[in-house]
C-alpha cells in the first residue's frame, strides 16, 4: 500500500444537488503543506490524493491508495482525452453526476468522476461490441476474441476488459493493432502480414 501521508482541503464550497444537464458545481480547493510524522509530503502528493477523492475514486478524507486506484485514474484520464465528455453528453444529454468541475486557484478543470467513467466504459463497449462483429465476429463468438497476450477483449457482461479497452483505444487512436479471432486467427484494422511460408 503506497502512503503518501496527509493531505487536506482547506475550504470546500458547500454543493447543491447536481442538475441533470451540468456537471456539480466547483469544488474550491487550497492545497496545504501538511506534514505526516516521518517525513513532508510534498504538494503533488496531496494534489493527487485530493484528485482521487474528487473524482470518488477513494473515499474523501482518505490519506492512503492502492496501485488499482492510480492504474483507475489514468484510464480515467485517458478517457477524457478519447472523448468520454462528448460520449456522455451524445448519449445522456448532459454530464449530471458523471463529472465535477474542479477549481484550483483560478484555473478550472472538468474530471470524470469514477461513475461518468463507468458508465462511458458502459457506452464505449456497446460501440465497440458493434466494431469488431464489423470486423469480421458473429455476436455470438465475441466473448472469445483476445488481445495477442491472450487477454479477454469483453467480459462475460459485454464490458471491455481493461486490457480490451487498451486495445480498442489505440484503434480509437487509429494506430494499427491486432487480435486474435474467437477461432484463433490472427485479426487486425490494418493490413496483415502475409503468412509464413512452409517449411
Amino acid at each position: 500500500m503506497l502512503r503518501p501521508g496527509a493531505a487536506s482541503i482547506l475550504a470546500l464550497a458547500a454543493m447543491a444537488p447536481a442538475a441533470a444537464q451540468a456537471p456539480r458545481p466547483l469544488f474550491d480547493v487550497n492545497i496545504s503543506t501538511s506534514i505526516a510524522s516521518d517525513r513532508v509530503v510534498s504538494p503533488d502528493e496531496q494534489r493527487l490524493l485530493i484528485e482521487l477523492w474528487v473524482r470518488h475514486v477513494t473515499d474523501r478524507g482518505a490519506k492512503t491508495y492502492e496501485s488499482e486506484d492510480l492504474a483507475l485514474l489514468e484510464r480515467m484520464r485517458d478517457a477524457e482525452k478519447l472523448g468520454a465528455f462528448d460520449l456522455l453528453r451524445d448519449k445522456l444529454g448532459g454530464l449530471g453526476r458523471y463529472a465535477v468541475e474542479h477549481r484550483v486557484g483560478s484555473e478550472r478543470v472538468l474530471w470524470l468522476t469514477k461513475e461518468g467513467f463507468n458508465r462511458y466504459v458502459f457506452l464505449k463497449s456497446q460501440t465497440a461490441l458493434k466494431y469488431f462483429e464489423k470486423r469480421g465476429t458473429p455476436a455470438k463468438f465475441i466473448f472469445q476474441i483476445r488481445t495477442m497476450e491472450g487477454k479477454r477483449i469483453f467480459d462475460p457482461t459485454g464490458t471491455l476488459t481493461p486490457q480490451g479497452e487498451a486495445l480498442y483505444n489505440q484503434i480509437l487512436r487509429r494506430r494499427v493493432v491486432q487480435w486474435h479471432g474467437a477461432n484463433g486467427d490472427l485479426m487486425s484494422n490494418g493490413r496483415l502480414p502475409p503468412p509464413a511460408a512452409p517449411h
